[in-house]
C-alpha cells in the first residue's frame, strides 16, 4: 500500500520523537516482553509491574525523588540544596521517557534543554540567589501551550506545516519566571474534542493503571504521565472536563479554575478566532492536593488575582446539550481535510453524538443561523447561570461534593457524554477533582440499569458492568468538589482542614458562661450557665434562648469585664452584626443593644473581636478581598471605615492581648504560611505583616498566660500540631515544634493560670484529645476525652483548675465536658440543640 503524504509527515515527526529519547532511558526487550500487546487491547497494569524500578534505569536516588516525595517536599529540599535541580529533572527526565515508550503520552521533550536550564538553576542557588518559589521544579504542560521553537500542533496532521512557535505562551514563560523547568509536552485528541487523548500523530495515550481503558481528554497526556509519576506537576486545559475527566480516569488531583484564573493564552485553537463561547480554563494535575495549591499560590504570587464580585434550578442535560451546540457552530474537521488524515474513532464516536443529541431546552434555537443562532445559544446559558445562582443564594451553599461522571474509566473510545463536567464549565464553576477509595470485584459486584431516558458511556449495559467490576478491580474513585464563579481560593480551602468550632463561649466571670451558635434556621441561639441564678438557663433540657437574625458564620462572644457581653455575626449580606448584654445579678440581665446593629463591612471570615481593658473591643475580619481590616469599639464603634491591614489571607484572623493597648494579631497567608503582627501604645509596631514560616491548613489558634507571653497553634500539612512560643522579647524558636497527634479540626487552647496551657482538638476518629501544658513543659501525650464529634472544640476558664470545652456532636447538639479538681467530669452532658457545621 502506497504511503499518502501525510503518513509521511507522521513517520517523520514520530521518528524524531523517538530519536529524541537518549539510547540509555530506552526500556530493555526483557520489560517489554512482559506486556500483552497490542498494548490497547490488553488490560496492562503498568503501575502495578512496577516497571521503572525492573527497568534498572533510574537509580535507587532517582526511584526516590519520583515516587517518595509530594511538591511540596520536593521544593523544600530543592531550597535547601538536599537536591539538585539537575538530578530532579533527570530523575523525572527518565520516568517520563520510559512513560512515553508504555503508554504514548507525550507530545515534545527538551531532555537537554531541561538539564540545562536544571544546571542554571543549581548555579543560581550555589550562589544564594533563588529564581522564585517553583525554583527548581520540573513542570510538564499540554500540547498546545508554546514553547519557542517546537511546534505545537494540537494533534492535527495539517499543523505540521505550520511555522514553529515564534515565543512562549504567556504561562509557559511565567512557569520560568517562577523557577520552573519545563521539560516536556503530553498528548492530546485530534480535534482536543473527545474524551480519549487519540490523534493520528503521536498515537492513543494509555491508562498506566489499566491499558485497556482509556486515560481520558483532552489532557490525557497529563493525567498518564502524572498517574506514572513522570511529572510532579503538570499543567492541562478544560473546556468540557478536559482536566477532570483525566484526573478520574487515571486517579490523579485536577483543579479547573474559572476562565482566566490561570493564564491560557498564546495556544493554537482547533476553533475559528472568536467562536469561545465559553472560554477554556488553565489548571493543574498533580498526585497530591498541595501541589495544585501550590501552584495557585505561585501564580497568585506574580499577580494574577481574582477579582470579587457578588453572585448574582437547572438540568444538567440542558448544560449539556447547550455545549454541544456551541462546539457544532464551527468545524474544526476542516483542519483533518486539510491533510487528508482519517477521523479517529473518538471523533467520529463525538460527530455523531453531536448530531444526534436533542433537547428541548434548544428547540425555540432550532432552524436559526448565523449570529442570532449564538444570540440564542447566549440567552439560554444566563438563564442556566441564573438559575444556578438562585440554587446556591437559596440553599445557602458553601461547596458541593459530587460524582464527576457516571463512571470511572472505561474502555478506549466509550466514555460518550460528559455531563457533570460540562455544566462546570456552561456556568464557569471552579471545580476540583479529589481520588478517594478503589472499586473492587469483591465490594463492587452490583450491577446498575440504565433506564431508557438515561445516557452513560456508549457502550452496554452488560459491558459497563463488566468494566466497573472486572477490569477496575481495585481501581481509583473520585468525587468532584465544585464552587461558585471566582471562588477557587475557597475551593482550594474547601479541600483542607474543613472542621471549625462553630459555636462561640465566654466566660465574664466565676461560674458563669455564655455559650452561642447558629441553628439550621440560620438564627442565632444561647445558652447561660450562672450558677447563683440556678444553673442553665433555658435549661438543659429546654429549647435554646434564640436571638433572631441571620448568619453564615461562626458568632464569636467576647467580654471586657464584670456582666458584660458583647456578640458578634456575619449576615447573610456579609456585613458584621453585634448587640451587647449586661448583668449585675442585683437587677438581673438585660440587652444593651438589643436589636442587631449592623457595623457594616464585607467579610468572608467569622469574627474575631479581643479586648484589651475596660471598654475596649478590637474587631478584626478577613474582607471579601482576601486583606484583613480592623474596627476599634471605645465606648462607640470607630468613626468611617474598617481600616484594612494590608496582606492577603486565607484564613481567619486570630488575635490576643497580653496586656494594655497590646494586641498581637495573626493569620495564614496565601502560601500557607502564618503572619504575625502586633500593636503597641496607640501604633502598629511594624507597617507590614511579618511571616513567621510554617505550612498551615488550619486557622491560627493563640493564648497567653501572662505579661509578654504568647503561644501560638496551628495544624500543618501532616495533619499534626505545631506551637510556638514568643517570651516578650524573643521567639523561644525560630522552627516550629509539632507536639504530635493527628487532628481534623482547627485547635482550641486555654489559659487558667500562669504558665498553664490546655490545648484541645478533634482526631482523625471524631475523638476528642486534651494535652496540656505546664511549668515550662508538655505533660505527657494526648489523651482522648471521649465524645464524637462534628465541629472543632471551643474550649473557656472561668477560674483557676476550671475548664469547660464544648463541641457539635454527631447528632447536631451541643456537647459540654469539664476540668475541676485535677479531673474530668465522668461523661460528656447534652445541651441540645440543633447546630450548623458547615
Amino acid at each position: 500500500m502506497a504511503i499518502t503524504a501525510w503518513e509521511s509527515k507522521v513517520a517523520a515527526k514520530q521518528q524524531a520523537g523517538r530519536d529524541k529519547i537518549p539510547k540509555e532511558w530506552l526500556l530493555p526487550a526483557s520489560v517489554m516482553n512482559l506486556l500483552r500487546v497490542p498494548l490497547p487491547e490488553h488490560p496492562n497494569r503498568i503501575i502495578e509491574m512496577d516497571i521503572p524500578r525492573q527497568s534498572g534505569i533510574l537509580s535507587e536516588k532517582e526511584l526516590n525523588i519520583t515516587e517518595k516525595y509530594t511538591v511540596e517536599e520536593l521544593l523544600e529540599q530543592l531550597r535547601k540544596g538536599v537536591l539538585s535541580s539537575l538530578e530532579v529533572t533527570i530523575a523525572f527526565s527518565k520516568r517520563a521517557a520510559m512513560a512515553q515508550q508504555l503508554l504514548s503520552c507525550l507530545t515534545e521533550t527538551y531532555f537537554p534543554e531541561a538539564q540545562d536550564r536544571a544546571r542554571f538553576l543549581d548555579s543560581e542557588r550555589a550562589a544564594g540567589r533563588l529564581v522564585g518559589p517553583l525554583h527548581g521544579l520540573p513542570i510538564s504542560v499540554k500540547d498546545g501551550f508554546q514553547i519557542a521553537g517546537t511546534a505545537a500542533t494540537i494533534g492535527f496532521v495539517s499543523f505540521l506545516d505550520h511555522a514553529l512557535s515564534e515565543k512562549n505562551s504567556p504561562l509557559v514563560e511565567i512557569l520560568l519566571e517562577l523557577g520552573a523547568v519545563v521539560y516536556v509536552k503530553t498528548n492530546i485528541p485530534q480535534t482536543l474534542m473527545t474524551a480519549d487523548s487519540h490523534n493520528n500523530i503521536f498515537g492513543r495515550t494509555l491508562n498506566p493503571h489499566n491499558t485497556a481503558l482509556t486515560a481520558g481528554g483532552s489532557s490525557g497526556g497529563e493525567g498518564a504521565l502524572i498517574a506514572f509519576r513522570g511529572s510532579p506537576l503538570g499543567i492541562g486545559t478544560d473546556i468540557a472536563g478536559s482536566i477532570r475527566i483525566p484526573s478520574l480516569c487515571c486517579g490523579t488531583y485536577g483543579f479547573k479554575p474559572s476562565t482566566a484564573r490561570i493564564p491560557f493564552g498564546g495556544q493554537p485553537s482547533p476553533v475559528r478566532d472568536g467562536m469561545s463561547f465559553f472560554e477554556p480554563s488553565a489548571g493543574p494535575l498533580a498526585n497530591d492536593i498541595q501541589a495544585l495549591r501550590i501552584l495557585c499560590r505561585a501564580l497568585e504570587a506574580k499577580g494574577h488575582q481574582v477579582v470579587p464580585i457578588s453572585p448574582l434550578r437547572a438540568q444538567v442535560s440542558n448544560a449539556l446539550a447547550l455545549g454541544f451546540a456551541y462546539f457544532g457552530l464551527d468545524e474544526p474537521p476542516a483542519h483533518i481535510a486539510a491533510s487528508g488524515e482519517p477521523l479517529v474513532p473518538s471523533v467520529i464516536q463525538a460527530m455523531q453524538t453531536f448530531g444526534s443529541f436533542k433537547c428541548d431546552f434548544l428547540a425555540d434555537c432550532e432552524g436559526l443561523q448565523g449570529i442570532p443562532r449564538v444570540a440564542a445559544l447566549n440567552v439560554k446559558r444566563e438563564s442556566i447561570a441564573d438559575e444556578w445562582r438562585k440554587v446556591w443564594r437559596d440553599e445557602r451553599l458553601d461547596a458541593v461534593i459530587g460524582p464527576a461522571a457516571q463512571n470511572t474509566a472505561v474502555a478506549h473510545d466509550t466514555y460518550g457524554l460528559p455531563p457533570y463536567t460540562l455544566l462546570l464549565n456552561v456556568l464557569d464553576y471552579p471545580a476540583c477533582i479529589i481520588p478517594f477509595g478503589k472499586a473492587s470485584s469483591a465490594l463492587d459486584a452490583e450491577h446498575f440499569t440504565m433506564g431508557s431516558d438515561q445516557v452513560g458511556p456508549s457502550c452496554t449495559v452488560e459491558r459497563y458492568s463488566l468494566l466497573l467490576v472486572t477490569s477496575h478491580h481495585h481501581y481509583q474513585f473520585t468525587f468532584l468538589l465544585p464552587l461558585r464563579n471566582l471562588e477557587q481560593h475557597s475551593n482550594m480551602g474547601s479541600t483542607s482542614i474543613a472542621m471549625r468550632p462553630w459555636i462561640s463561649v465566654e466566660s465574664w466571670g466565676p461560674d458563669r458562661l455564655d455559650v452561642v451558635g447558629i441553628g439550621m434556621d440560620d438564627q442565632m441561639y444561647r445558652k447561660r450557665f450562672d450558677r447563683g441564678d440556678g444553673g442553665w438557663k433555658p435549661s438543659v433540657d429546654a429549647a435554646w434562648e434564640p436571638l433572631s437574625g441571620k448568619f453564615k458564620q461562626i458568632p464569636a462572644a467576647i467580654s471586657w469585664s464584670f456582666g458584660r457581653l458583647d456578640i458578634f455575626g456575619i449576615g447573610l449580606n456579609n456585613q458584621m452584626y453585634y448587640k451587647a448584654w449586661g448583668n449585675n445579678r442585683k437587677t438581673g440581665g438585660s440587652w444593651i443593644v438589643s436589636d442587631w446593629q449592623s457595623i457594616e463591612g464585607g467579610f468572608k471570615s467569622p469574627p474575631v473581636p479581643v479586648s484589651w481593658g475596660n471598654g475596649r473591643i478590637d474587631l478584626f475580619g478577613i474582607g471579601m478581598d482576601d486583606q484583613m481590616y480592623r474596627k476599634v469599639y471605645g465606648g462607640q464603634w470607630s468613626p468611617g471605615g474598617w481600616e484594612p491591614l494590608t496582606g492577603k489571607f486565607k484564613s481567619p484572623p486570630a488575635a490576643v492581648s497580653w496586656g494594655s493597648d497590646r494586641l498581637d494579631v495573626f493569620g495564614i497567608g496565601l502560601d500557607d504560611q502564618m503572619y504575625h503582627r502586633a500593636w503597641e501604645s496607640k501604633a502598629w509596631t511594624t507597617s507590614s505583616w511579618t511571616p513567621m514560616t510554617g505550612k498551615f491548613k488550619s486557622q491560627p489558634i493563640v493564648v497567653s498566660w501572662g505579661q509578654g507571653r504568647l503561644d501560638v497553634f496551628g495544624i500543618g500539612m501532616d495533619d499534626q500540631m505545631y506551637h510556638k512560643a514568643y517570651n516578650g522579647t524573643n521567639w523561644v524558636t525560630k522552627e516550629w515544634k509539632g507536639i504530635n497527634g493527628k487532628f481534623k479540626s482547627v485547635p482550641s487552647a486555654v489559659s487558667w493560670g500562669q504558665g498553664r496551657i490546655d490545648v484541645f482538638g478533634i482526631g482523625l476518629d471524631d475523638q476528642m484529645y486534651h494535652k496540656a501544658y505546664d511549668n515550662g513543659g508538655w505533660v505527657g501525650d494526648w489523651k482522648g476525652i471521649g465524645g464524637k464529634f462534628k465541629s472543632a472544640p471551643a474550649a473557656v476558664s472561668w477560674g483557676k483548675g476550671r475548664i469547660d470545652v464544648f463541641g457539635i456532636g454527631m447528632d447536631d447538639g451541643v456537647w459540654q465536658q469539664y476540668y475541676s479538681n485535677n479531673a474530668w467530669a465522668s461523661k460528656w452532658g447534652g445541651l441540645g440543640g440543633k447546630f450548623k457545621t458547615f
